[in-house]
């Protein structure tokens, strides 16, 4: 939000640009871009050139705003927003938008300070008639799927209509698998929950 706090400059007298400097245009919503208080809609972004026949590739969105007077005709060095979208993760949507799965690997290398690597898969079930969601299942490498709630509790145990009936949460840490490489793990905590019906 701009600062106005200065009683010689109001918010009507100043001018807002915000130019999407790195990623997708089309993927970037931009709110009220002229106000003095703006919302940002950014889509995920995958690895992709961070310019047209460039061989470098990015996964980050880098936004500018500027500002200046309406008198004049100069511009403000920008403010920048940035944000980047973990390299270590395929992630699956839908036409309108909602999470289908997302695919956690280590095969791409991802500071561990923005994103520790996990090696499993979610995949997101929703109510078909409303489009809530209901749920994921988490599938690791060589070991059944386990079942999770919408909440994010691990299914312990199923009615027989395959609704949640035995729950538990979930604890995450880091492990440090050998020097300076981490992953994400996952163990269950010891409290359980019956679900209400």
């Amino acid at each position: 939000k701009a600062d106005t706090s200065d009683k010689k400059i109001s918010k009507d007298d100043l001018e807002y640009k915000w130019v999407v400097l790195r990623g997708d245009s089309d993927r970037i919503k931009i709110t009220k871009p002229c106000a003095d208080s703006t919302e940002v809609v950014i889509s995920w972004h995958d690895r992709r050139p961070i310019h047209p026949g460039s061989e470098m590739e990015s996964n980050r969105v880098d936004i500018g705003l500027f500002i200046k007077r309406k008198e004049s005709i100069h511009w403000s060095s920008p403010a920048f927003f940035s944000i980047t979208h973990p390299d270590n993760q395929k992630r699956i949507y839908d036409d309108d938008g909602k999470i289908l799965s997302i695919e956690y690997s280590a095969d791409n290398y991802t500071d561990p300070r923005i994103d520790t690597p996990a090696q499993w898969t979610d995949t997101y079930k929703y109510d078909d008639k409303t489009g809530e969601i209901l749920g994921w299942s988490r599938l690791h490498k060589g070991k059944e799927p386990e079942l999770f709630t919408a909440e994010g509790l691990l299914v312990l145990e199923k009615e027989s209509d395959g609704s949640p009936k035995l729950t538990t949460g979930v604890t995450y840490f880091h492990e440090e698998i050998r020097k300076g490489v981490y992953r994400i793990r996952q163990k269950k905590d010891e409290l359980q929950f019956y679900e209400l019906r």
